[in-house]
């Protein structure tokens, strides 16, 4: 795998997908700056982090919990014009209270400042997942995030890039890159895969999923080192996290 190349526009967005047909609950998602030395704390949710922010570094907390339900179609949000679902087919409830439902098709979550000032470099994204039900099976179907993209559009397809950290409804765990958007024959590569559930099995319905991806800078910028994380405590004293998988894109 080779380091995701610059690109003409910066890093500016991380976005979370789920598969067709699928119905998606998702409460407290952040992301912050990485910084090199961990230490613990605690995200505003009460969730502990693996990696925290950076002094000053740029976070994104969800807005679901301000006391104001609202339904979103594939549009941005009216209380957090950095939360946008208008990149996929979904109707997304916001329960006022921390809970997103997300249904559809291919239902897209996009975190970016769209005015394009402020972009995203390393992170950690923290999400709860639960998975419900899907009309059908689709192998990429899942809890996955995509981190260090610019991909907020579908025009140009040779300048999507971005990586991306997958627990599958399946059962697989593994790191997706994007070379070229709809581009099947290696327009996409995965690596590092895992199978974390009980018999190699799916992964369960009707339970909350403690997810993080981190994405960060190694080697002075050289490379880009991934880590998927999960959580099956429901966030209990601040999440008790394995490490699923890890890879460091460093080139071919």
């Amino acid at each position: 795998m080779r380091p995701v190349r610059p690109s003409k526009r910066r890093w500016a967005a991380f976005l979370l997908a789920a598969g067709a047909g699928v119905l998606l609950l998702c409460q407290a998602l952040s992301a912050a700056s990485a910084p090199l030395k961990p230490k613990k704390a605690l995200d505003r949710f009460g969730i502990a982090m693996i990696v925290p922010t950076l002094p000053g570094g740029r976070e994104w907390y969800s807005k679901w919990d301000n006391a104001r339900p609202r339904v979103l179609k594939s549009r941005v949000d009216p209380d957090d014009p950095e939360f946008d679902t208008g990149h996929g087919d979904s109707v997304c409830e916001i329960d006022g209270r921390g809970v997103l439902k997300a249904a559809g098709r291919t239902p897209r979550l996009y975190v970016y400042d769209h005015s394009g000032r402020s972009g995203w470099g390393s992170v950690e994204i923290t999400l709860y997942g639960m998975r419900v039900k899907e009309a059908a099976a689709v192998g990429y179907a899942g809890l996955m995030a995509y981190a260090k993209t610019n991909h907020t559009v579908d025009a140009e397809i040779c300048e999507d890039l971005g990586y991306g950290g997958r627990l599958t409804y399946d059962g697989r765990a593994d790191f997706e890159k994007e070379i070229a958007h709809h581009v099947s024959n290696g327009g996409y590569v995965q690596t590092a895969e895992v199978h974390p559930w009980p018999g190699a099995g799916a992964m369960p319905k009707n339970v909350w999923i403690g997810y993080k991806f981190i994405a960060r800078d190694a080697d002075g910028g050289k490379s880009v080192k991934l880590e998927l994380w999960r959580d099956m405590t429901d966030g209990k004293n601040g999440g008790k996290w394995e490490l699923l998988t890890s890879t460091t894109d460093a080139g071919e």
